[in-house]
């Protein structure tokens, strides 16, 4: 209902002449970088250990300090993990990996479940049986939401995220590879939805080429032409798997045959051939 209601808004400003668009993350998460510590997300508790995460382990085996913190994100005071802004947070957490592995690729609410206690509890658990476990959050949309917002007609695909050279380490931090949708994001967005019979393919592949460069004022590629740019991309939808690895986001799906940017070869034969080809687009001025 909201997102009917949000599009209905959008809907209202088209009909006076605005030219408003909006896009959908087509992957399961978006953003730059991703941070799969645990202990990332409770950073301030850490800092006022010294920063330490020996530290802060150390002061997690005191369950009444366990308990201050808990207290703590009941009082709805600790947003990433907050029932009244985010109800289902404790299904959406992955434990990855834990120094018990019967944790892994179990959600925080199993583990709750299967501990007797809620959500809070068992995150304070998990960390202090292990203070460098790792997580992946889960940030999709629900399914049905997703849907709404797709199936409209002025609806395109962004990817939220940017790519970078293959070889030298993120440049932000050397130990991290960046975000899943930096690997794949479009293989993911035809594979996941797919569950939508009812929105054929050549439309959604529309709505993350044709479409998008129409919005962007675009008009020399997006659509197999003579005369347009040349960005092809070749797949197989039998085959086609997006591979996202929480753990190890530098993996590559599977089933994309052939990539050309610009008439040049990114992918030969399902394999990168590190050929840049492509170039900063700017967006043609409106009227």
């Amino acid at each position: 209902a909201a997102a009917r209601r949000t599009l209905d808004v959008f809907d209202s400003y088209r009909e006076r002449g605005v030219n408003a668009r909006f896009d959908l993350i087509p992957a399961r998460s978006g953003g730059i970088i991703a941070f799969y510590d645990l202990a990332f997300y409770l950073d301030q508790w850490v800092q006022q250990c010294g920063g330490s995460l020996a530290a802060f382990a150390g002061r997690l085996q005191d369950t009444a300090y366990r308990g201050e913190i808990v207290d703590y994100m009941r009082e709805g005071k600790f947003f990433p993990f907050n029932y009244a802004a985010n109800p289902e947070w404790d299904t959406r957490l992955v434990v990855l990996s834990h120094a018990n592995s019967a944790y892994e690729k179990r959600t925080v609410k199993q583990i709750a479940d299967a501990n007797g206690t809620d959500g809070y509890e068992a995150l304070m658990l998990i960390t202090a049986e292990d203070v460098r476990a790792r997580v992946d959050f889960d940030i999709r949309p629900d399914d049905i939401v997703r849907e709404v917002f797709l199936n409209h007609p002025d609806a395109t695909t962004g990817p939220d995220t940017f790519y970078f050279d293959l070889n030298p380490p993120f440049p932000a931090r050397d130990d991290e590879a960046g975000m899943t949708a930096s690997y794949g994001t479009y293989s993911s967005y035809i594979y996941y939805l797919n569950r939508y019979p009812l929105i054929p393919l050549e439309r959604k592949i529309l709505k993350a080429s044709g479409a998008a460069a129409r919005a962007l004022g675009l008009s020399d590629r997006g659509t197999l032409e003579c005369g347009k740019k040349a960005d092809i991309l070749v797949f197989d939808p039998l085959s086609l798997r997006d591979n996202q690895n929480g753990g190890n986001p530098a993996v590559y799906p599977t089933g994309m045959d052939f990539v050309l940017i610009n008439g040049v070869a990114a992918v030969e034969n399902g394999v990168p051939s590190g050929a840049s080809s492509g170039r900063v687009l700017r967006r043609a001025k409106q009227g």
